[in-house]
């Protein structure tokens, strides 16, 4: 039986000889990614600085979505104003026919003249559309 050395020759030397190309080969690669200009190792200074944008993007959808809100909860008001100040008018017109302060017929002319939809004409008992003088 032969006993084999361990030398540079021997299966355990070319596995050293292997660990050694391959250790050195990988220090090669590393230098060469750090030295690379195409993809420059980040700095914790600079995941900071992309931490802070990504938050400066979200925090600026979050304000368009409050603003949008507010837009949107300002028409609603400004609807429902102007709806209860129609209602109010119609209230205070109803009030003086009903207490001789206003002549009802006038309203009926007024409304005949403003209205043109049948619907509205219709919940007035006012008839068909009548064509006004400039048609």
């Amino acid at each position: 039986m032969a006993v084999q050395a361990c030398s540079a020759e021997g299966p355990r030397g070319r596995d050293l000889d292997r660990e050694r190309v391959a250790g050195s080969t990988h220090r090669a690669q590393r230098l060469n990614v750090a030295r690379s200009p195409e993809t420059p190792t980040p700095s914790p200074l600079d995941a900071q600085i992309e931490e802070q944008r990504t938050r400066l993007a979200q925090l600026r959808v979050h304000q368009q979505r409050i603003e949008s809100r507010l837009r949107f909860l300002s028409a609603r008001r400004s609807r429902r104003e102007e709806t209860r100040r129609q209602i109010l008018i119609g209230r205070v017109i109803l009030d003086k026919i009903e207490h001789g302060g206003f002549d009802e017929k006038l309203l009926r002319v007024l409304l005949d003249e403003a209205l043109t939809r049948e619907e509205d004409r219709r919940l007035f008992a006012l008839g068909k559309t009548r064509r006004r003088a400039t048609e």
